[in-house]
């Protein structure tokens, strides 16, 4: 493996990340990233068909789908990010359609704010101010580009779900995907993201910060 690299086990397939200010890779080299979700991620993406990583940052979760035979569209407003994505998946050999803009209830354009201190950010929110830098987005709804064929959707975008569900109705309501959910233990955060999910149900509680949802 090279010098420069990070490998990540995800299910049965290993995803070589760059190691120069790569947030996951910080957080797995002192305590593993995202063990369990990672996992039940890779169950999902092995029967193939389309995947969605909504905030796939530098791509972990789109890398190891496209190792396991699914077809991922990575979805990420930070261009640096999408940079380092495409650089990942090089490295792993593997094919991920990127796209940029951000992912939220309506067609528009929003305040994405960042911290400008971390390179590779982890934060960046349409909803909340968690930095001290901002850029502007294009915005577009889910449901706007009429993806067939939804096997699975992962979702973390620092608060802003709720909205990103109320954006995908149509295309949860057709193809019911599993989907992998970054929300807090605050009740009104889950209430909010399970109100903009008619008919799903939470199945499991995956690394503290994320849950499993499947349609009912």
């Amino acid at each position: 493996m090279d010098s420069y690299t990070t490998a990540i086990p995800v299910g049965p397939v290993v995803v070589k990340l760059l190691d120069a200010g790569d947030r996951v890779v910080v957080h797995q080299r002192h305590a593993g990233f995202e063990p369990e979700s990672l996992a039940r991620w890779a169950e999902l993406c092995a029967g193939g068909g389309v995947v969605l990583d909504i905030g796939a940052y530098t791509g972990i979760y789109s890398i190891a789908a496209a190792m396991l035979g699914a077809s991922p569209i990575a979805f990420e407003p930070m261009r640096r990010h999408r940079d380092r994505l495409r650089q990942n998946a090089g490295i792993n050999g593997v094919a991920v359609l990127v796209l940029g803009g951000a992912v939220f209830s309506g067609i528009g354009q929003e305040i994405l704010t960042y911290k400008e201190a971390s390179w590779f950010t982890s934060g960046a929110s349409l909803v909340r101010s968690i930095g001290n830098a901002h850029t502007i987005v294009d915005t577009y709804p889910l449901d706007a580009l009429y993806i067939s064929d939804v096997a699975a959707i992962k979702i973390d975008t620092e608060g802003a779900e709720p909205a990103i569900l109320r954006g995908a109705r149509e295309t949860l309501a057709r193809w019911g995907p599993p989907m992998i959910v970054e929300v807090s233990d605050d009740y009104g955060a889950m209430k909010a993201v399970f109100d903009e999910a008619p008919g799903y149900r939470m199945v499991e509680r995956l690394d503290r910060r994320n849950i499993l949802m499947r349609c009912e």
